[in-house]
């Protein structure tokens, strides 16, 4: 049987713990790769076809802003 640690993070934590690291952009027009979802999936070790669905749930508890911007050296937002 495996045991969880107690101070084991839920999906939801480790992406508000991720994004931590980037507050006080939100009025950037251009904003770092890091911020794609690729990116934050890969950084909080689930796959990017879950990601929306955590995302989403996230803005709806008012823990998340959505915001389309330009993303760095890239054509697309």
């Amino acid at each position: 049987m495996k045991e969880t640690s107690p101070l084991a993070l839920t999906t939801e934590e480790r992406i508000l713990l991720y994004l931590s690291d980037f507050r006080g952009m939100e009025e950037r027009f251009e904003l770092p790769e890091a911020l794609t979802q690729r990116a934050i999936a890969f950084a909080a070790g689930t796959q990017r076809k879950h990601l929306s669905r955590y995302l989403d749930d996230l803005v709806e508890e008012g823990m998340l802003e959505q915001k389309k911007a330009h993303i760095e050296g890239q054509r697309q937002r």
